[in-house]
């Protein structure tokens, strides 16, 4: 699977960022919430855990906002691990909120 695609399988994962812990919600391509998970910065392989639950991880597309700040160390741990990541520019996120 191009890794710039969705299939009928695909999960997509959209991970919020913050200074002591994150969010994470995974949806099927209809927009279907499937999983939530809030962990603390500190605890990243229950993150790791939990993705590997979701299922296949080339079915996988993970969207993080703000890599360059408190996400730099998740994203480096997904990256190495193999993940389809998708890094996200929070002030985008932040117009669109409004």
């Amino acid at each position: 699977m191009n890794n710039n695609s969705l299939s009928i399988n695909s999960i997509v994962v959209g991970m919020d960022i913050h200074k002591y812990s994150h969010t994470a919600v995974a949806m099927d391509i209809l927009g279907k919430e499937i999983g939530y998970l809030k962990f603390d910065n500190e605890k990243l392989d229950i993150c790791l855990s939990w993705l590997k639950g979701l299922g296949n991880k080339r079915n996988l597309v993970i969207g993080l906002e703000n890599v360059n700040g408190y996400g730099f160390h998740l994203a480096r741990k997904l990256n190495k691990k193999g993940f389809n990541l998708h890094y996200i520019c929070p002030i985008l996120t932040d117009r669109e909120r409004k």
